[in-house]
């Protein structure tokens, strides 16, 4: 199963412009003007270090800085990629580097003419500084690389000037490795650091690249967005400065899936596995860490490529990034070595991170696929028996009576004629559909919800400092998700701001769920967060993980892709950005969602307040900021639970059909509202998060 993309075939050009840093100057390439694929040249500095390689003595330690340098290099390559990326490029543990874009016409700012090799940054005066979005790339934490995203894409369509940053961090064993040794000896979630440091590069290096550090946006999918649920967490609990103004949270959340202790039984049985297969299970436990730096790079990548191998039909995966702040149920001490004074990245169960109120409130842009699913459940799987035991091997902590509501809540379709999972597609095992809307629910969707009800309902007080800024329905198809109700965008306002709001502590209660209506204020607060569903299909038919990349990125490469003539009697239409020209695609449905989800993208990194409209669309519709219908007892209201729906009925990507039928471009643009049957089936899994945390069972209520 893959979990990342080759990099883009950028095509660049020498002699592009050149940036001096600290570390050095860095000479650029030159991705020229095309009006169908970049309408405007950009500016492309590839693989920058922003940290020492990781190799030898660095190995399993966390990221060291670099030292300054007079010295000039060359910067229109991507670097290697990190080990285990599985990124179709060089990869080795020099891994640590970035690459940003920039327009080109920047450099003409003020009427001065671009030479090549002209150095800028330090004298652009600060009005003149560009908001930033930093890209963290997905891939399970086991692969993935900076590259998988287009973002010289992402910069040349935006309506407004931008600069981008993507970078690599360790994956795998070299960036997660939990234990309980691990933890003593201060050496967990190493990828996560790199992420910071990256972080920390980017707040003291992008205004050199015309970029703004006062107005930093992060944007992740998959793993890349679990991480940064992490960092709302972690910078909310640190000293520092918060390097980063908003959030883009694409298909996770702090609460998916699954954030053990690292001394949770899975995780020592996967290290003392990895020891094996590394060939070092008798080293005194004292060497193994020396013994690991010694190793070659290979045999580590070995042993973590065959530990990966074995537990992904389970979707049980090893080498996760792990709770590291000190408690007592970790049944770990920590390293006298590591600074009592470093902060946790991950302090606490997430679930008690928002309870508590132990976050950062930041505007927020968030959402799901359809069928988030589809690429990680058992393909095969054919008995009612087999859905039960996917779910008891992956959440041990299940009993008898959670697997029972869970059947119950999502029904078989061998033995329940009126179940909506019975249609699959073929080849797949009559349980397929049934996995896939449970497991989405379970890993993806309800964990992105449960971000948007926390956020959307917690107190807005101003937030830690960045530097000197502060911050205060549809029918099931026949795959048991969301059909085509033909339901095109409708104006609506955004939630309005009350006065004032409970605490977090007021707000929830141990289950994360709203208290009754009538034991607190059911106001919302006002922590902008814009909740979208992405519904365009392709494989099989369904809107899979990680499908709406390219299309956020506005990847021609995707959009415009051979495929069958589309239909000329879509349901709906929408005209590109004014900036690009009017173009002729196999797609033009995908493009039409492709303008209206790029361009609200780059809005909200745009908007210091966050705010992705106004979003393109047939009738040009306002995104309303989510008002969570968590927060009282019937959740009534007309903005309540109400979300955004790029591509509904679009099948622009999916299979051939055998008969030659026309494709539907669909709806780009259209808004829901939460069913009541999705509040239920979320209700049912916020209930039972702490079963992926911590030891992995049901906390003590009074501690709560």
């Amino acid at each position: 199963m893959a979990l990342t993309t080759p990099p883009e075939p950028l095509p660049t050009k020498p002699g592009g412009a050149t940036v001096k840093l600290r570390q050095g100057t860095y000479v650029g390439a030159i991705i020229p003007s095309d009006p169908a694929s970049y309408p405007k040249a950009v500016d492309a500095f590839l693989g920058i270090p922003y940290a020492q390689s990781t190799e030898g003595e660095n190995r399993f330690r966390p990221a060291v800085a670099l030292p300054d340098s007079t010295s000039t290099f060359q910067a229109a390559a991507y670097g290697h990629a990190c080990l285990g990326a599985n990124s179709g490029r060089p990869e080795g543990e020099d891994c640590l580097n970035v690459n940003v874009f920039r327009p080109q016409q920047q450099q003409q700012r003020d009427s001065q003419q671009r030479v090549p090799g002209e150095v800028y940054g330090v004298a652009k005066r600060a009005h003149q500084l560009l908001p930033v979005v930093i890209y963290v790339h997905g891939g399970g934490f086991n692969a993935g690389h900076g590259g998988e995203r287009n973002m010289a894409s992402f910069v040349s369509w935006a309506r407004e000037d931008i600069v981008a940053v993507s970078f690599n961090y360790r994956v795998g064993a070299f960036g997660f490795l939990p234990s309980a040794l691990t933890a003593r000896e201060g050496l967990l979630n190493l990828g996560l650091k790199d992420q910071m440091a990256l972080f920390e590069w980017v707040r003291a290096n992008i205004a050199e690249f015309g970029g703004d550090p006062e107005n930093v946006t992060i944007m992740g999918l998959s793993a890349g967005a679990h991480s940064i649920g992490h960092h709302l967490m972690h910078y909310a609990n640190s000293s520092g400065p918060v390097p980063f103004h908003k959030a883009i949270l694409e298909s996770g959340a702090t609460t998916a899936r699954a954030t053990f202790y690292p001394t949770h039984p899975r995780h020592l049985v996967q290290f003392r596995e990895f020891l094996v297969e590394a060939g070092i299970e008798g080293v005194p436990e004292a060497s193994i860490f020396p013994t690991l730096r010694t190793l070659p790079a290979a045999t580590i990548l070995r042993a973590s490529k065959v530990l990966w191998d074995k537990y992904v039909p389970s979707v049980t995966w090893p080498f996760q990034p792990v709770i590291d702040g000190p408690n007592s149920l970790s049944n770990s001490s920590h390293h006298s070595n590591a600074s009592s004074s470093t902060t946790a990245v991950i302090p606490d169960l997430p679930l008690l991170s928002w309870q508590q109120g132990r976050h950062l409130s930041i505007p927020v842009l968030t959402g799901f696929n359809t069928n988030e699913g589809t690429q990680f459940i058992p393909q095969q799987a054919n008995t009612s028996a087999e859905f039960r035991s996917f779910f008891t091997g992956l959440i041990p902590g299940f009993g008898k009576a959670d697997l029972d509501a869970l059947e119950a809540l999502y029904p078989d379709p061998v033995t329940d004629p009126s179940s909506p999972y019975k249609t699959v597609p073929p080849g797949m095992g009559a349980q397929w559909a049934r996995l896939d809307a449970a497991y989405s629910h379970y890993a993806y969707i309800c964990p992105v919800l449960q971000t948007a009800h926390f956020l959307s309902t917690s107190p807005s007080p101003a937030a830690k400092p960045s530097s000197s800024t502060t911050f205060s329905k549809s029918a099931h198809n026949s795959y048991g998700l969301r059909s085509s109700v033909g339901e095109p965008s409708t104006p609506a306002k955004p939630a309005e701001t009350p006065a004032s709001n409970p605490s977090t502590a007021e707000a929830h209660n141990s289950y994360g769920l709203a208290r009754p209506a009538s034991s607190r204020d059911t106001t919302q607060g006002n922590v902008p967060v814009y909740v979208y569903r992405y519904a365009a299909t392709s494989a099989w038919g369904t809107a899979n993980h990680g499908d709406e990349a390219a299309i956020v990125a506005h990847d021609m490469l995707v959009i415009n892709a051979s495929s069958s003539t589309p239909s000329s009697t879509s349901s709906s239409s929408s005209s590109p950005p004014p900036s690009s020209p009017s173009l002729n695609v196999s797609r033009p449905g995908l493009l039409a969602i492709s303008n209206s989800m790029h361009t609200a993208w780059t809005n909200f990194v745009v908007s210091k307040q966050g705010d992705p409209n106004p979003v393109p669309s047939s009738n040009s519709s306002s995104w309303p900021a989510y008002v969570s219908p968590f927060t009282s007892a019937d959740g009534k209201g007309s903005e309540s639970g109400k979300i955004i729906v790029f591509g509904e009925g679009n099948d622009e990507r999916g299979p051939k059909d055998i008969n030659g039928t026309v494709k539907s471009q669909g709806v780009p643009v259209g808004m829901e509202s939460l069913t009541e049957k999705e509040m239920e089936m979320c209700r049912f899994w916020w209930e039972r998060v702490e079963l992926s945390e911590g030891v992995g069972r049901r906390l003590d209520r009074g501690r709560l």
